[in-house]
């Protein structure tokens, strides 16, 4: 089958340092990998989408249209449905909300009309989390297209066996229980919080160490919590670089607020399980869901004074469960596979291209 496909997110174009742009990237390697052909479109310009379609259709003899859902881009819709292609939409939040919010003069009203249409025109839509799943529902997603894909993850990059290697690079203390975090420093992922509770856990005499990968004032959250010889920063680094950073940390503590929207599974949480660090999640969305309720990682009670601190006291006092959520972890991310997901998305097409048939 040959797969087309569409980027028309000005985000998420290659070159730029973006999860998102990762996510397009190994979801066209995975479809190649598979045996198909993937014509990959980057334009963010409706009329060069449509003309890049054009000539992409010749090039690929029809099959599968597969693109990440954006706003006010509704050429890969239509040209599937001019020419009987099955579309496949990957939905990453409740796109129309997330305009309302940032609405501005430099933001478009959103067509409520179209945005329906694309959604109930697909042969499947994969939505990233349950919540987003609900709304695509309620924007006219046929129920039995609605699939739940969270992010994926490459399990031959993201490894347990490059902990020493990363651990080397990063420089941190031997005896250090290292808690890191990777990524653009955002007010999101209130890693204040992970500050004061690494502070908390220093007072009680465990050997924490903060490790930070990635851009963003770091030094303005931690420099006035931690001690100097507590916490690393490390710049931004290229994706070949980061499996082994990963691998040297103890614990990745996701630290989001009940006021944070979280649309979907971080690709840090699956690159940290795949690499056999255990995760400590908040009991928020479906977060719990991605760390199986417990078995492959922990979840925390979000309001509760001292529920952070106490499952990373857990992860560091209890060797055998943390080994067992470790491999379970990996496990898991294996399953997660962005391989796997390119197999579900086309095993899906197929059978829904039956019951259209039948």
């Amino acid at each position: 089958m040959t797969v087309i496909h569409p980027n028309t997110d000005h985000g998420t174009q290659p070159g730029r340092a973006e999860g998102a742009t990762v996510q397009v990237l190994a979801m066209r390697a995975a479809f190649a990998e598979l045996g198909e052909e993937v014509v990959a479109v980057d334009e963010d310009e409706q009329v060069q989408v449509s003309e890049a379609l054009e000539v992409a259709l010749p090039l690929g003899g029809g099959g599968l249209l597969y693109e990440r859902f954006a706003l006010h881009s509704y050429t890969g819709s239509d040209f599937a449905r001019e020419r009987g292609l099955a579309h496949v939409l990957e939905v990453h939040a409740p796109l129309d909300e997330q305009a309302a919010r940032l609405r501005s003069d430099r933001h478009r009203a959103v067509d409520e009309v179209r945005l329906q249409s694309a959604l109930a025109a697909a042969r499947l839509v994969l939505c990233a989390s349950r919540p987003v799943a609900e709304w695509a529902r309620a924007r006219g997603a046929a129920p039995q297209r609605i699939r739940i894909e969270p992010k994926g993850v490459d399990p031959g990059r993201f490894h347990p066996l490059l902990r020493e290697e990363g651990r080397r690079r990063a420089g941190v203390p031997a005896d250090a229980f290292v808690l890191g975090f990777h990524g653009r420093l955002r007010p999101c992922y209130c890693l204040e919080r992970l500050a004061a509770a690494a502070a908390r856990l220093l007072d009680a005499s465990v050997p924490v160490h903060l490790l930070l990968v990635g851009r963003g004032d770091f030094e303005s959250v931690v420099g006035d919590v931690l001690p100097s010889g507590r916490w690393t920063h490390l710049p931004w680094v290229e994706q070949v670089e980061l499996p082994a950073l990963v691998a040297a940390f103890d614990v990745l503590a996701l630290t989001y607020s009940p006021e944070t929207p979280c649309h979907s599974t971080p690709l840090k949480l699956l690159e940290a399980l795949a690499s056999g660090v255990p995760a400590v999640v908040p009991d928020l969305w479906d977060l719990a869901d991605c760390v199986e309720g417990g078995r492959a990682g922990l979840v925390y009670d979000v309001q509760r004074t001292g529920g952070l601190e106490e499952a990373l006291l857990e992860v560091h006092e209890n060797p055998i469960a943390t080994r067992e959520r470790s491999r379970r972890g990996r496990e898991l991310a294996e399953s997660r596979s962005w391989r796997a997901i390119a197999e579900r998305v086309l095993d899906g097409v197929r059978a829904t291209r039956r019951r259209v048939l039948q």
